[in-house]
């Protein structure tokens, strides 16, 4: 699924492509973001191809060919979401997206974050305070800042936060010029095998869930790559649309809470993850504002999840 772009990636694909008859290439005629580009193609290959597995990722990314069958075999009843073995650029182990047992206290230490970091220096400074108390101590206390600041934030830069967020999403939809993509076979003899991380895959039990976390925390995600099981479609008919960059996988792990299903990684082949293509042209003090103003977008237009069931979840969106 191609989302929206005309850099000639999608012509260069299609002739990549043209040949292997298992492929199937489609193209948005504008960028969605990435729940609702991935939504687009999950859509299809439900209805058209009957997927009853989808396999979603970053466009950064580079794996074997045996990932699919490897992720497939570690599916079991109760699992919605499973993760596969991801390395960074450097072939070290990559942190999870998602590490948690309660994706509710999760989500309140995430908007405490962005909404605290949103914030001018000078307020910063005079909320620290009001930071370390509430911040560590009784749940309620962590609820109780989360709405404080909110509301101190809505009411001073709700307006504002809108309209930066258009036009910053105006503006990615643009493009920044033509590009010479190229093409690279993602089978597993093309990754590099200099590193140990990737030698040792071979000596795991491919294609079952990680020993090292198994029972520990319930709900683990790499947002990079994940495969959506049959499991989750018994409750969801795709991801959280209202989303345009960040904050999807905290959205599925909420998903997955309401439903009662669990959030796994599996010991397989590696992922090699390049990491931050998706924002790579944001830096320095101007780059952390913008991706600031993509995240306190996804948080706001995430609220109402936390407040519905999965059954409602699954009528409105």
């Amino acid at each position: 699924m191609d989302n929206g772009s005309n850099d000639g990636s999608f012509e260069l694909l299609k002739r990549h492509f043209r040949k292997v008859p298992h492929v199937t290439l489609k193209k948005l005629k504008k960028n969605l973001g990435f729940a609702r580009g991935n939504n687009a193609g999950i859509r299809y290959a439900r209805k058209h191809l009957g997927a009853e597995n989808c396999f979603v990722c970053n466009s950064d990314v580079v794996f074997g060919s045996t990932l699919f069958q490897e992720l497939l075999a570690a599916a079991e009843k109760g699992v919605g979401v499973i993760s596969p073995t991801v390395l960074d650029a450097e072939h070290n182990p990559q942190p999870l997206s998602v590490n948690t047992r309660n994706p509710y206290s999760t989500i309140a230490l995430t908007w405490l974050y962005v909404l605290y970091k949103s914030l001018p220096d000078n307020l910063r400074k005079e909320l620290l305070p009001f930071f370390q108390t509430n911040l560590f101590g009784p749940s309620w206390k962590l609820v109780k800042a989360v709405y404080e600041l909110s509301v101190l934030i809505l009411e001073k830069y709700g307006p504002a936060v809108k309209r930066e967020g258009e036009k910053i999403i105006k503006s990615r939809r643009k493009s920044t010029g033509p590009k010479k993509p190229g093409v690279k076979s993602p089978d597993s003899k093309n990754l590099e095998t200099k590193s140990p991380n990737i030698r040792n895959a071979g000596a795991r039990s491919l294609g079952t869930i990680s020993s090292a976390r198994k029972g520990k925390d319930l709900y683990q995600i790499q947002g990079c790559a994940f495969l959506l099981t049959k499991e989750y479609f018994r409750f969801y008919t795709q991801l959280y649309p209202k989303t345009f960059l960040y904050g999807e996988e905290l959205n599925l792990a909420l998903y997955l809470k309401k439903a009662g299903l669990r959030a796994v990684v599996a010991d397989t082949s590696p992922v090699i993850h390049k990491g931050k293509q998706s924002s790579k042209e944001f830096t320095q003090k101007e780059g952390e504002k913008k991706r600031l103003m993509f995240a306190r977008h996804s948080l706001f237009q995430s609220l109402p999840l936390v407040f519905l069931g999965h059954t409602t979840i699954k009528k409105l969106f």
